[in-house]
């Protein structure tokens, strides 16, 4: 399947006691513990100056190469939303020429959820837009022409040197 870009899932990065709040019923996949310290990681993880697994220079202008971002890939290119910007404001709205798409994170649990609408049909329209942690929803009368257009989008959590070296071209709302 080389050269074929792959079908992204919705899928919500959490922390388990919001998982279990949202899903009373879930699973939880453990893994066995590693070591005392529970992640083969940690030090990577702890080491701003790390980056990958070849030890990149740590050179990056718009933020530092360990900065959380979340990632969208559009059909109009990619966009990251840094977490700072989110944990500070609480939601972003992204709009490119085909869609707009509304990202929230809720900063108790740093739980990010994007939903977005297409805009195919002349007839529809934005409007206002509510934000929650469990659903981005569509104010009553905010959009015209159709009566439910709102579909999850993806999101991607990575370190800004890793989403910015797959995607160079990314717009990035800080």
């Amino acid at each position: 399947m080389e050269g074929e870009r792959l079908d992204l899932f919705p899928s919500i990065h959490t922390t388990y006691a919001e998982f279990k709040k949202r899903y009373p019923h879930g699973l939880l996949l453990r893994k066995p513990a590693r070591g005392t310290q529970g992640s083969a990681y940690s030090d990577y993880f702890a080491d701003r100056d790390k980056l990958g697994m070849f030890g990149r220079a740590n050179t990056f202008a718009l933020l530092d190469g360990k900065d959380l971002v979340y990632g969208l890939r559009l059909p109009d290119g990619e966009v990251a939303i840094s977490r700072d910007y989110l944990l500070t404001n609480g939601s972003s709205t992204v709009e490119t020429e085909s869609m707009t798409v509304w990202v929230a994170m809720d900063s108790a649990s740093e739980t990010v959820t994007a939903e977005g609408m297409r805009w195919d049909d002349a007839d529809w329209m934005p409007g206002s837009v509510e934000s929650n942690v469990d659903r981005l929803t569509v104010a009553e009368q905010g959009f015209l022409g159709k009566d439910s257009a709102m579909e999850p989008v993806p999101v991607i959590t990575a370190y800004w040197f890793a989403w910015v070296t797959f995607f160079p071209e990314t717009e990035l709302v800080k």
